[in-house]
């Protein structure tokens, strides 16, 4: 078991939290069972608006985000989280190749800083997220390393 971070100390590792957002309550469902396995806080919602409170609310450390081609909320999503300064890495997962193939400058300013097409195993999905979380919340601040999102050039890792 995981302890908690010492509150006191200069520097302690983010919590293991996560949000999914996709209509497929089975799906969400069962991807939750799967990374609660694993370590993870799971949160699930299943639109961009619930999932911007939920966010507010919850304070995840990767985002989880279905979207498709023509999933006008999913875009208006990853376009409101971009915008925000504190913004999690984000996870894109899509029935449509065409997500995948975004240019890089089109994914870096949807702040996608990976996009997976489905169907894909829930054990690739587990490496891409601990990948997305150390790159991003596992190094100190003052180690000297970037341990920012992607720089929009070439996406972080993808999946086959």
């Amino acid at each position: 078991m995981v302890s908690p971070p010492d509150p006191a100390a200069p520097w302690a590792p983010a919590a293991r939290t996560v949000l999914i957002v996709h209509q497929d309550d089975c799906f969400s469902s069962t991807l939750q069972c799967h990374l609660e396995e694993h370590g993870w806080t799971v949160s699930r919602t299943a639109t961009g608006a619930h999932a911007l409170r939920a966010w507010d609310e919850l304070d995840p450390r990767l985002l989880i985000v279905e979207l498709d081609a023509q999933d006008r909320d999913g875009f208006l999503l990853l376009d409101e989280v971009a915008r925000r300064q504190d913004r999690p890495p984000v996870l894109v997962l899509s029935h449509d190749r065409a997500v995948e193939s975004l240019s890089p400058e089109v994914r870096h300013s949807l702040g996608i800083d990976v996009a997976v097409s489905r169907p894909v195993r829930f054990a690739t999905l587990t490496v891409l997220l601990e990948l997305l979380f150390d790159q991003r919340w596992s190094t100190p601040p003052e180690s000297g390393v970037d341990a920012t999102r992607s720089t929009g050039e070439e996406p972080l890792c993808r999946a086959s």
